[in-house]
Protein backbone atom coordinates (compact mmCIF):
# COMPACT_ATOMS: atom_id res chain seq x y z
CA UNK A 1 0.00 0.00 0.00
CA UNK A 2 1.23 3.52 -0.82
CA UNK A 3 0.56 6.65 1.20
CA UNK A 4 1.17 10.29 0.27
CA UNK A 5 1.47 12.75 3.15
CA UNK A 6 1.81 16.53 3.19
CA UNK A 7 4.33 17.19 5.90
CA UNK A 8 4.86 20.51 7.61
CA UNK A 9 7.66 22.63 6.30
CA UNK A 10 10.97 22.15 8.02
CA UNK A 11 14.56 21.76 7.06
CA UNK A 12 16.72 18.81 7.72
CA UNK A 13 18.25 18.62 11.15
CA UNK A 14 21.98 19.09 11.47
CA UNK A 15 24.18 17.24 13.97
CA UNK A 16 26.14 19.01 16.72
CA UNK A 17 29.70 18.54 17.97
CA UNK A 18 30.07 19.46 21.62
CA UNK A 19 33.56 20.71 22.40
CA UNK A 20 34.98 21.01 25.88
CA UNK A 21 38.29 22.60 26.77
CA UNK A 22 40.14 23.21 29.98
CA UNK A 23 42.59 26.01 30.72
CA UNK A 24 44.15 28.21 33.39
CA UNK A 25 43.86 31.90 34.08
CA UNK A 26 46.90 34.04 34.87
CA UNK A 27 47.29 37.66 35.74
CA UNK A 28 47.41 39.99 32.71
CA UNK A 29 50.67 41.66 31.75
CA UNK A 30 51.36 45.09 33.18
CA UNK A 31 49.58 47.85 31.35
CA UNK A 32 46.71 45.63 30.12
CA UNK A 33 43.20 45.62 31.52
CA UNK A 34 42.16 42.45 33.28
CA UNK A 35 41.26 40.82 36.56
CA UNK A 36 43.60 38.45 38.38
CA UNK A 37 42.69 36.22 41.33
CA UNK A 38 45.25 36.24 44.11
CA UNK A 39 45.70 33.75 46.92
CA UNK A 40 42.92 33.98 49.47
CA UNK A 41 40.41 35.52 47.04
CA UNK A 42 37.40 33.55 45.85
CA UNK A 43 37.23 32.85 42.12
CA UNK A 44 34.29 34.44 40.30
CA UNK A 45 31.20 32.21 40.34
CA UNK A 46 30.44 30.53 37.02
CA UNK A 47 27.16 31.76 35.61
CA UNK A 48 24.40 29.32 34.74
CA UNK A 49 23.18 29.11 31.12
CA UNK A 50 20.03 30.97 32.17
CA UNK A 51 22.11 33.92 33.38
CA UNK A 52 24.15 34.03 30.17
CA UNK A 53 21.14 34.36 27.87
CA UNK A 54 18.07 35.22 29.93
CA UNK A 55 14.70 35.17 28.25
CA UNK A 56 11.19 34.09 29.12
CA UNK A 57 11.34 31.24 31.67
CA UNK A 58 10.03 27.92 30.35
CA UNK A 59 6.34 27.36 31.00
CA UNK A 60 5.15 23.75 31.26
CA UNK A 61 1.60 22.61 30.49
CA UNK A 62 0.25 19.06 30.45
CA UNK A 63 -2.89 17.61 28.91
CA UNK A 64 -4.16 14.31 27.52
CA UNK A 65 -2.09 14.71 24.34
CA UNK A 66 1.25 15.21 26.09
CA UNK A 67 3.47 17.95 27.53
CA UNK A 68 4.32 21.40 26.15
CA UNK A 69 7.30 23.52 27.23
CA UNK A 70 7.50 27.05 25.83
CA UNK A 71 9.86 29.96 26.48
CA UNK A 72 12.83 31.85 25.08
CA UNK A 73 16.54 32.05 25.83
CA UNK A 74 18.14 29.85 28.47
CA UNK A 75 16.31 28.43 31.45
CA UNK A 76 15.46 25.40 33.55
CA UNK A 77 12.15 23.74 34.26
CA UNK A 78 11.04 22.25 37.53
CA UNK A 79 10.51 18.47 37.72
CA UNK A 80 8.24 17.22 34.93
CA UNK A 81 6.31 13.95 35.23
CA UNK A 82 6.98 11.59 32.33
CA UNK A 83 4.61 8.62 32.47
CA UNK A 84 5.15 7.24 28.95
CA UNK A 85 8.03 4.98 27.82
CA UNK A 86 8.95 7.60 25.19
CA UNK A 87 7.68 10.75 23.51
CA UNK A 88 7.69 12.21 20.01
CA UNK A 89 9.11 15.69 20.58
CA UNK A 90 8.33 18.40 18.04
CA UNK A 91 10.72 21.34 18.45
CA UNK A 92 9.86 24.78 17.09
CA UNK A 93 12.87 27.11 16.87
CA UNK A 94 12.00 30.77 16.18
CA UNK A 95 15.65 31.76 15.63
CA UNK A 96 16.44 29.12 13.00
CA UNK A 97 16.60 31.68 10.19
CA UNK A 98 19.48 33.36 12.05
CA UNK A 99 21.25 30.01 12.65
CA UNK A 100 19.82 29.86 16.17
CA UNK A 101 19.82 26.63 18.15
CA UNK A 102 17.68 24.85 20.72
CA UNK A 103 19.53 22.41 22.99
CA UNK A 104 17.68 20.47 25.70
CA UNK A 105 19.48 18.45 28.37
CA UNK A 106 18.01 16.50 31.25
CA UNK A 107 19.26 18.47 34.26
CA UNK A 108 22.26 16.70 35.77
CA UNK A 109 23.19 14.90 32.53
CA UNK A 110 26.13 15.82 30.31
CA UNK A 111 24.84 15.01 26.84
CA UNK A 112 21.87 16.79 25.26
CA UNK A 113 18.69 14.82 24.64
CA UNK A 114 17.26 17.17 21.98
CA UNK A 115 19.18 19.42 19.56
CA UNK A 116 17.79 21.49 16.71
CA UNK A 117 19.02 24.15 14.32
CA UNK A 118 15.96 24.04 12.06
CA UNK A 119 12.63 25.87 12.29
CA UNK A 120 10.92 22.60 13.16
CA UNK A 121 12.16 19.14 14.02
CA UNK A 122 10.80 15.86 15.37
CA UNK A 123 12.77 13.40 17.47
CA UNK A 124 12.21 10.58 19.96
CA UNK A 125 12.83 11.36 23.64
CA UNK A 126 13.13 8.50 26.14
CA UNK A 127 13.08 9.61 29.79
CA UNK A 128 15.34 7.87 32.30
CA UNK A 129 12.59 7.83 34.93
CA UNK A 130 9.15 9.14 35.75
CA UNK A 131 10.33 12.64 36.70
CA UNK A 132 13.04 14.94 35.38
CA UNK A 133 13.87 18.63 35.04
CA UNK A 134 15.11 20.07 31.73
CA UNK A 135 17.89 22.58 31.09
CA UNK A 136 17.21 24.54 27.90
CA UNK A 137 19.71 26.65 25.94
CA UNK A 138 18.06 28.54 23.10
CA UNK A 139 19.07 31.45 20.92
CA UNK A 140 15.49 32.71 20.73
CA UNK A 141 11.96 31.48 21.31
CA UNK A 142 11.07 27.79 21.33
CA UNK A 143 8.19 25.38 21.84
CA UNK A 144 8.80 21.75 22.79
CA UNK A 145 5.77 19.49 22.33
CA UNK A 146 6.21 16.07 23.93
CA UNK A 147 3.57 14.03 22.10
CA UNK A 148 2.42 10.64 23.28
CA UNK A 149 3.73 7.52 21.48
CA UNK A 150 1.79 6.56 18.35
CA UNK A 151 -1.00 4.09 18.96
CA UNK A 152 -0.42 0.52 17.86
CA UNK A 153 -4.18 -0.11 17.75
CA UNK A 154 -5.21 -0.47 14.15
CA UNK A 155 -1.63 -0.84 12.92
CA UNK A 156 -1.47 -1.73 9.23
CA UNK A 157 0.34 -4.81 7.99
CA UNK A 158 3.70 -4.68 6.21
CA UNK A 159 4.69 -3.96 3.51
CA UNK A 160 3.79 -0.26 3.46
CA UNK A 161 5.21 2.59 1.35
CA UNK A 162 4.97 6.28 2.20
CA UNK A 163 5.88 9.25 0.04
CA UNK A 164 6.55 12.92 0.55
CA UNK A 165 8.88 15.84 -0.11
CA UNK A 166 9.62 18.89 2.04
CA UNK A 167 8.87 18.61 5.74
CA UNK A 168 8.69 15.93 8.41
CA UNK A 169 6.50 12.84 8.31
CA UNK A 170 5.78 10.50 11.21
CA UNK A 171 4.18 7.47 9.60
CA UNK A 172 1.37 5.33 10.97
CA UNK A 173 2.46 2.21 12.82
CA UNK A 174 3.19 -0.84 10.65
CA UNK A 175 3.08 -4.37 12.08
CA UNK A 176 5.18 -7.33 10.99
CA UNK A 177 4.74 -11.07 11.41
CA UNK A 178 8.32 -12.22 10.74
CA UNK A 179 11.63 -11.73 12.54
CA UNK A 180 13.28 -9.36 10.04
CA UNK A 181 12.19 -5.77 9.39
CA UNK A 182 13.64 -3.52 6.69
CA UNK A 183 13.64 0.20 5.91
CA UNK A 184 14.08 1.25 2.27
CA UNK A 185 14.39 4.89 1.17
CA UNK A 186 14.39 6.13 -2.43
CA UNK A 187 14.95 9.55 -3.98
CA UNK A 188 12.23 10.12 -6.60
CA UNK A 189 13.18 13.63 -7.71
CA UNK A 190 15.45 14.41 -10.67
CA UNK A 191 18.60 12.32 -10.35
CA UNK A 192 22.07 13.73 -11.09
CA UNK A 193 25.06 11.40 -10.87
CA UNK A 194 27.40 14.38 -10.63
CA UNK A 195 25.67 15.89 -7.60
CA UNK A 196 27.31 15.76 -4.14
CA UNK A 197 26.89 12.32 -2.58
CA UNK A 198 26.96 13.37 1.07
CA UNK A 199 23.93 15.68 1.04
CA UNK A 200 20.88 14.40 2.93
CA UNK A 201 17.97 15.55 0.76
CA UNK A 202 15.83 13.00 2.56
CA UNK A 203 16.63 10.90 5.60
CA UNK A 204 14.63 8.31 7.49
CA UNK A 205 14.90 6.29 10.67
CA UNK A 206 12.77 3.35 11.80
CA UNK A 207 11.63 2.98 15.42
CA UNK A 208 10.12 0.23 17.55
CA UNK A 209 6.62 1.46 18.37
CA UNK A 210 6.60 -0.34 21.73
CA UNK A 211 9.84 1.08 23.13
CA UNK A 212 10.79 4.06 20.94
CA UNK A 213 14.22 2.53 20.28
CA UNK A 214 15.77 3.05 16.85
CA UNK A 215 16.01 -0.22 14.96
CA UNK A 216 19.08 0.81 12.93
CA UNK A 217 22.28 2.38 14.22
CA UNK A 218 22.14 5.25 11.72
CA UNK A 219 19.39 6.75 9.57
CA UNK A 220 19.16 6.04 5.86
CA UNK A 221 19.57 8.99 3.47
CA UNK A 222 19.31 9.73 -0.24
CA UNK A 223 20.10 12.53 -2.67
CA UNK A 224 20.33 13.22 -6.41
CA UNK A 225 23.43 11.03 -6.79
CA UNK A 226 22.63 8.39 -4.17
CA UNK A 227 19.03 7.56 -5.02
CA UNK A 228 18.55 4.43 -2.89
CA UNK A 229 19.48 3.37 0.63
CA UNK A 230 18.20 0.48 2.73
CA UNK A 231 18.99 -1.69 5.71
CA UNK A 232 17.25 -4.13 8.02
CA UNK A 233 17.50 -5.84 11.36
CA UNK A 234 16.70 -9.27 12.76
CA UNK A 235 14.19 -9.00 15.60
CA UNK A 236 13.07 -11.30 18.40
CA UNK A 237 9.67 -11.78 16.80
CA UNK A 238 6.76 -9.96 15.19
CA UNK A 239 6.65 -6.27 16.03
CA UNK A 240 5.25 -2.84 15.28
CA UNK A 241 7.28 0.02 13.78
CA UNK A 242 7.03 3.57 12.49
CA UNK A 243 9.25 5.94 10.50
CA UNK A 244 10.32 9.54 10.94
CA UNK A 245 11.26 10.97 7.55
CA UNK A 246 12.80 14.42 6.97
CA UNK A 247 12.67 16.03 3.54
CA UNK A 248 14.33 19.27 2.48
CA UNK A 249 12.51 20.72 -0.54
CA UNK A 250 9.33 20.35 -2.58
CA UNK A 251 11.27 19.20 -5.65
CA UNK A 252 13.24 16.58 -3.69
CA UNK A 253 10.56 13.90 -3.47
CA UNK A 254 11.08 10.55 -1.77
CA UNK A 255 9.50 7.19 -0.99
CA UNK A 256 10.09 5.18 2.20
CA UNK A 257 9.00 1.61 2.83
CA UNK A 258 8.71 -0.78 5.75
CA UNK A 259 8.96 -4.39 4.63
CA UNK A 260 9.62 -7.78 6.24
CA UNK A 261 11.35 -10.94 5.19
Amino acid sequence: MTHTAAAKAAGIALSFALLAACGTTSAPPAGEDGVATTAGEAAPAEESPAAENPGSPPQVTTDANGITVAGSGNGETGPITFDKPYYLVRTTNSAAADFGTVIVTVTGKELPSIMSTTAEDVAVFTPDGTSAALTIEATGGYVLTFGNPPSTAGAVAAPQTFSGAEGILVTPVVKTTSTYVKLSLAYTGTADENAPTGVMLARAQIYDAATGESVLNVPKYVNKAKTEDSDGQTTKGPGAYFLIVHGTAAEDTWEASITEE
